[in-house]
C-alpha cells in the first residue's frame, strides 16, 4: 500500500468563514487517501500565510520527506505553496504531488504539459498575493493621503475608540510635561526617563514603565503634534494633536543641537542666552583660578576685543531683567479679573455652541434612520440608500469634530493666561530664590535673544512678555476713574459687555489688555510651567 502525508493550511481565521476550514480540508483528503489506497504516515497543519518561504510545519514536512519519501496530499496549489522557493524544495526532494480538489499530479515522471499546468497555478498563486500585497498598500497610502493614520498600534497616550483615535486625558498631561521640560535644552533623556517614573507614566494596559529608549522614540514622534510618517513621507493626521507643532519643533532643535560636536560637559546658567553686542557672535563662559566663572565674546574673526564679565555682575544684571516684567499687584488683580470675565463668557458661548452641534447630530442621525427604514420597505434603491448615508456620514463626522473640538479645550487660551500673568506677578521672587539652573529656564521662558555691550545686557522679549515689559506704566495702569464716568469700552475683547467693576478703568487699559491676552494665547511658551505649578489660579 502507498504511504502518503497530508498538508493543510489556512492563512487565517477568517479564511474559515470562507470554507477553507482545516477540518473541511482534513475530511477532503482522508477520504481522497481511503479512496486511492494511500495509506497515511502523519498530517501537517500550518495556520500562516504561504507568501513568504519558513512556514514551521511546511518545513517539519520537508525534513520528514527527505528520511521517509512518499506521496504529498493536499487541497491544491495555493494551499501548498504561493511562492516559487518552496515550490522548488519539493521538487528537489522528487516527492510526487496530489492536488485533490484540482485533480492534478506533479512528479519527477509528470509529462511536460502537467508539469507546465502546476507552473502556471504556482505563478497564478504568487500573482494573487502581489496583486493583494499591492492593493493593500495602494489601500493604505491612500488612507495616509487623506490624513488617517494606517497604521496598527497609536503612540503611548492615544487610544482608539469606534475607529477614531482619541487622547487619553490622563496620560496627555504627563507627555505633555516631558516634551515642555526636554524643550528647554536643561534636561537629558535620562532626565526625562526618570521624570518619568516619578509623574507615573505607564503603558494602561501592561502598566509597565517605559524604557529610556522609548522616552527618546516618543519625543521624536511627530504624531504628537497631528502629523505621521509613512513610508518616508510626512502626512499631516485628522487625529487630535497633543503639544502644539512650535513645541515640538523646539524639542527636535534640541536633539539636533546635541548631536553637534564641541560642547563643554559643565554647565554654565547663561551660556547660550547672549550674544556680543559688537560683533554678533556668541558669549561663552570658562573658569578662572578654579573657582569664579567669567563670561566673554568668542571674539571670532577678531572683529573685538573680548572683554570678561563676572557671574555674580551678569546675574544681577539678568535680575533686572526681570524685574521690569514683573506687574504690580494691582495690575496682576486687574488682569485676573478681565480674564475671569472672558472665561465666563466662553464657557457660556461654548455651552450654546454645543447645544446647537448636538441639535445637529440628532437630525442627521434622524435622516439616516428614517432612509434606512425607507430602503427597507423599498420606497429607495440600494444606490440611493447608499448614497444618502454616505453624505450624511460626512455630516456626522464634521458635528463630531466639532464637538470633540469644544469639548476637549474649553478654556486653554486662559489658563495659559492666567500662567503667564502669575508668572509675571512672581518673576523678580522666584529669580531671587531660583537655583541656577531654575534662572536659566526663567529666562529662557521670557527671552528670545539678549545683547551685551559695554557692560549693559539689551533684552529682546518673547511675546507676551515684550507687552508686560512696557505696557505697566503707572500713568498707564493707574487706578482711578475717568473724567467722563459714562465712558464706555473701545471695540476690542471686551466691546459690549457690561463690566460695572472695571468701569473707572481707562481706554488704554482696556486695549493693553487685549493685546496681552492675545499674544499670551498664541505664544506662552508652555516649558516654564514646572516653575509656576500647575494650579489654578481663578476658581
Amino acid at each position: 500500500m502507498n504511504r502518503a502525508v497530508i498538508y493543510a493550511r489556512v492563512s487565517s481565521k477568517d479564511q474559515e468563514r470562507e470554507g477553507y476550514s482545516i477540518p473541511a480540508q482534513l475530511k477532503l483528503l482522508r477520504e481522497f487517501a481511503k479512496r486511492e489506497g494511500f495509506t497515511i504516515s502523519r498530517e501537517f497543519v500550518d495556520i500562516e500565510s504561504a507568501k513568504e518561504p519558513g512556514r514551521m510545519q511546511f518545513t517539519e514536512m520537508l525534513r520528514f520527506l527527505k528520511k521517509n519519501p512518499c506521496t504529498i496530499l493536499v487541497e491544491k496549489t495555493d494551499r501548498l505553496y504561493r511562492n516559487f522557493t518552496d515550490s522548488l524544495s519539493v521538487e528537489d526532494l522528487g516527492a510526487d504531488v496530489r492536488f485533490v480538489k484540482q485533480g492534478l499530479s506533479y512528479g519527477p515522471n509528470s509529462r511536460s504539459s502537467d508539469k507546465f499546468i502546476h507552473n502556471m497555478n504556482v505563478a497564478m498563486a504568487r500573482l494573487y498575493i502581489d496583486n493583494l500585497s499591492e492593493e493593500v498598500r495602494k489601500g493604505l497610502n491612500q488612507k495616509a493621503s487623506q490624513g488617517v493614520y494606517p497604521g496598527g498600534q497609536v503612540p503611548l497616550g492615544y487610544y482608539r475608540q469606534n475607529g477614531a483615535i482619541r487622547i487619553d486625558p490622563g496620560i496627555a498631561s504627563k507627555i505633555e510635561r516631558l516634551f515642555a521640560l526636554y524643550s528647554t535644552g536643561d534636561f537629558s533623556i535620562t532626565d526625562i526617563h526618570r521624570e518619568a517614573k516619578k509623574i507615573g507614566l505607564r503603558y494602561p494596559k501592561s502598566g509597565r514603565f517605559a524604557s529610556r529608549s522609548e522616552m527618546e522614540r516618543m519625543l521624536k514622534k511627530p504624531f504628537y503634534c497631528g502629523m505621521f510618517t509613512w513610508n518616508g513621507a510626512v502626512y499631516s493626521g485628522d487625529h487630535p494633536a497633543m503639544i502644539s507643532i512650535e513645541l515640538f519643533k523646539g524639542v527636535q532643535a534640541v536633539f539636533t543641537n546635541r548631536n553637534k560636536p564641541g560642547y563643554s560637559k559643565r554647565k554654565f546658567p547663561f551660556s547660550g542666552l547672549m550674544k556680543c553686542g559688537n560683533c554678533g557672535h556668541s558669549i561663552t563662559a570658562e573658569i578662572k583660578k578654579g573657582r569664579y566663572v567669567y563670561y566673554h565674546c568668542t571674539g571670532y574673526g577678531g572683529k573685538c576685543k573680548p572683554r570678561y564679565y563676572n557671574q555674580d555682575f551678569l546675574d544681577n544684571g539678568f535680575a533686572g531683567i526681570i524685574k521690569s516684567i514683573s506687574i504690580p499687584i494691582e495690575l496682576h488683580d486687574w488682569l485676573k479679573e478681565c480674564l475671569e470675565w472672558e472665561s465666563k463668557t466662553s464657557r457660556i458661548k461654548q455651552s450654546r455652541q454645543r447645544d446647537v452641534l448636538e441639535s445637529q447630530k440628532q437630525k442627521i442621525e434622524t435622516r439616516q434612520k428614517l432612509a434606512y427604514q425607507e430602503k427597507l420597505e423599498g420606497k429607495i434603491s440600494d444606490d440611493f440608500w447608499q448614497s444618502l448615508y454616505q453624505d450624511s456620514q460626512i455630516e456626522l463626522s464634521e458635528v463630531n469634530y466639532q464637538l470633540e473640538s469644544v469639548n476637549n479645550e474649553p478654556n486653554a487660551g486662559y489658563d495659559m493666561a492666567e500662567k503667564a500673568i502669575e508668572l509675571s506677578y512672581r518673576a523678580h521672587s522666584l529669580y531671587l530664590g531660583a537655583k541656577p539652573e531654575d534662572k536659566r529656564r526663567l529666562l529662557k521662558s521670557v527671552l528670545s535673544n539678549c545683547d551685551l555691550k559695554d557692560g549693559t545686557l539689551y533684552p529682546t522679549y518673547k511675546k507676551p512678555f515684550d507687552v508686560l515689559s512696557k505696557g505697566h506704566d503707572p500713568d498707564q495702569w493707574r487706578r482711578g476713574r475717568d473724567s467722563n464716568s459714562g465712558w464706555s469700552f473701545p471695540h476690542n475683547c471686551l466691546a459690549g459687555s457690561c463690566l460695572q467693576p472695571l468701569g473707572h478703568l481707562s481706554p488704554i487699559q482696556s486695549v493693553n489688555y487685549s493685546i496681552l491676552r492675545l499674544s499670551i494665547q498664541d505664544n506662552f511658551p508652555s516649558f516654564v510651567y514646572p516653575l509656576i505649578g500647575t494650579r489654578r489660579i481663578l476658581k
